[in-house]
């Protein structure tokens, strides 16, 4: 650890790295409720529900992410593709080739 580390996490001493604490407000009822039972069934409490759920979160890399390790630093522009038109487009050529054999 380092001493920076050291000096930040110092009521965390017993830990390698620094642990946080985060808050979230204005979290509706009904969405309160759902974890709640959720974590319940899943033997674990809202706190650790929740974590896990962060955790599986971050664990998965966004698109953004995955275009910056693949090519590099600078992220691709995200393309919109038109799969319906990009169909039209083959069985029309394709209607033309057989026509012209």
């Amino acid at each position: 650890m380092s001493v920076l580390t050291a000096i930040a996490c110092d009521s965390h001493a017993i830990y390698d790295t620094c642990m946080t604490t985060l808050q979230v407000r204005d979290i509706p009822d009904e969405t309160r409720l759902v974890l709640k039972a959720r974590a319940a069934r899943a033997g674990q409490s809202l706190s650790e529900y929740v974590l896990t759920l962060l955790t599986a979160h971050v664990s998965t890399p966004t698109i953004e992410e995955l275009s910056e390790r693949i090519y590099g630093t600078v992220a691709l522009p995200h393309v919109h593709f038109d799969t319906l038109a990009a169909l039209h487009d083959a069985r029309a050529e394709r209607e033309r080739e057989l026509q012209g054999e």
